[in-house]
């Protein structure tokens, strides 16, 4: 040990000396500090050298040519990388499996997609069918509305009208009424007569109809 600190001491590197001296008087006395112990390191190196020189002085076919450690465990890491474990897949594989479930969903969306927008077109087709079928129905009944009122416009009796300007009124909106329907004789003055002639009893309890 003082040898070794006078050589410590002649490195330049370490001009301050032995820092754990203090702890060498502590550990000295422990077994595997102490001169000429041989360790399990030696045991296991010496009976590997016996054994190596013994391979030598007898060769085998298996030992003629041996392969160092560092060669040998080099192989099996390769062995390992490219053999793997069977349960384990290439990554190539992965990433075709994962391409193909995103294209699948990605498939799937659109044609979801698809079926949807037909079904709102198929919807608002609908709606727009009704729709014209209501305004036609409305305007059949606008229609009728206004016949009703053309029938009793001409059904007035303008003999019985005293004031000269509701009786002119009156007989401009027969004369319309009547070109409008094909009819282009001029109703006379006591035009009740041809009215009666021309609609019956329209409007007449005759008919079953209200009276206007």
């Amino acid at each position: 040990m003082n040898r070794a600190k006078r050589m410590l001491l002649d490195d330049p590197n370490y001009k301050k000396g032995f820092k754990f001296d203090h702890v060498w008087h502590i550990v000295r006395n422990f077994e595997k500090f102490k001169d000429n112990v041989i360790t399990s390191r030696q045991i296991n190196r010496k009976h590997g050298f016996d054994y190596v020189s013994s391979e030598s002085e007898n060769p085998t076919p298996e030992s003629q040519a041996p392969e160092s450690p560092g060669l040998s465990q080099f192989s099996l890491n390769l062995d390992d990388i490219g053999g793997g474990s069977p349960s384990e897949r290439p990554i190539g594989q992965k990433k075709a499996k994962l391409k193909k479930k995103v294209n699948d969903e990605v498939a799937y969306s659109i044609s979801r997609l698809k079926d949807d927008n037909s079904k709102i077109m198929e919807m608002l087709e609908k709606t727009n069918a009704d729709r014209q079928m209501f305004l036609e129905m409305q305007n059949k009944n606008l229609a009728f509305q206004q016949m009703r009122y053309e029938d009793k416009i001409l059904m007035r009796d303008l003999n019985s009208i005293a004031d000269p300007n509701i009786r002119a009124c009156i007989q401009a909106q027969q004369q319309e009424i009547l070109q409008k329907r094909g009819h282009f004789q001029q109703p006379p003055p006591s035009g009740s007569n041809m009215f009666s002639d021309i609609f019956g009893n329209i409007g007449g309890s005759g008919d079953n109809m209200p009276d206007y």
